[in-house]
């Protein structure tokens, strides 16, 4: 657990007691992560599975019966973390007659900006991700992808170097989902490091470089992102020169007519592929 890590969870578990009978619930088991600043972590999984709560034990917002998880090397909730994360919880329900920017300026008050750095933070949040028209409008006009999007830009306000989304693409439009697709890349390369959960899964792929699916609490695949979508098995062949007849036989008939073998390299799933053969096993 280094000093460039940004997220480290060893063990992390945690187990709920549900009434009437007090009956305890495993909802994580053995949670292990490390992710680095540019690098974005994709969590997958059906419902149930813990990824909400893997991310509320990371950030410290709730106590694991067992593990620990440092941000930066200091331990999660601890004051030293404090601000080391941005977080856009699955539900946010802020409402009334505040305005989007009367939100995300009271929001970010609460973080520490002031003035003018507040202001242009949050107007330029509002337009990338598209908000600016509705900036002015009273939160019970939002649409579920308006208060998505205002969720994230709370999120991203104080410039987090580590940045937590639980299901970001949640009720949003495809303009929407292509505004949080780009915001997350461009964190990513500006250096934070990023962790998502979503039931989205062509936009998880299309954004993480390293990808886990959790199922009844526990990691059944984690690696990069390549490597996890390359356990199918399937191979891709790039062949130069080959006629459609060659396409029979492949490799012999490439050779016999002169084609060459450029590459060969695994072939990938798509992530909602490798969701149902793994989670499909659980069950």
């Amino acid at each position: 657990m280094g000093e460039r890590v940004a997220l480290a969870a060893a063990g992390l578990s945690k187990v709920f007691a549900r009434p009437p009978f007090g009956r305890r619930v495993l909802a994580l088991d053995g949670f292990s992560v490390e992710v680095r600043p540019g690098g974005i972590l994709g969590l997958a999984g059906p419902n149930g599975a813990g990824k909400t709560t893997a991310l509320c034990c990371c950030l410290g917002l709730l106590a694991p019966t067992r593990g620990r998880a440092l941000l930066f090397g200091a331990p999660a909730g601890a004051p030293a973390a404090r601000g080391q994360g941005g977080f856009s919880p699955e539900r946010f329900d802020l409402a009334g007659e505040r305005s989007g920017r009367e939100t995300l300026e009271l929001l970010g008050a609460l973080s520490g900006l002031r003035g003018r750095d507040l202001e242009a933070r949050s107007g330029d949040l509002l337009a990338r991700l598209d908000l600016l028209a509705a900036a002015d409008r009273p939160l019970r006009s939002y649409s579920k992808g308006m208060a998505r999007r205002l969720s994230i830009a709370a999120a991203l306000l104080p410039d987090p170097p580590l940045l937590v989304l639980d299901e970001p693409f949640d009720g949003l439009d495809p303009l929407g989902a292509q505004a949080v697709r780009e915001e997350v890349k461009r964190r990513a390369a500006d250096g934070a490091a990023v962790v998502l959960s979503s039931h989205a899964l062509a936009e998880v792929e299309a954004v993480a470089t390293h990808l886990m699916v959790l199922c009844a609490g526990r990691t059944l695949i984690a690696g990069p992102a390549d490597a996890v979508l390359a356990l199918g098995g399937r191979c891709e062949l790039l062949l130069d020169g080959l006629d459609a007849a060659g396409l029979e036989a492949l490799r012999r008939l490439a050779e016999e007519s002169g084609a060459r073998l450029e590459r060969v390299r695994p072939g990938r799933l798509t992530l909602e592929e490798l969701f149902r053969r793994s989670v499909g096993r659980e069950r």
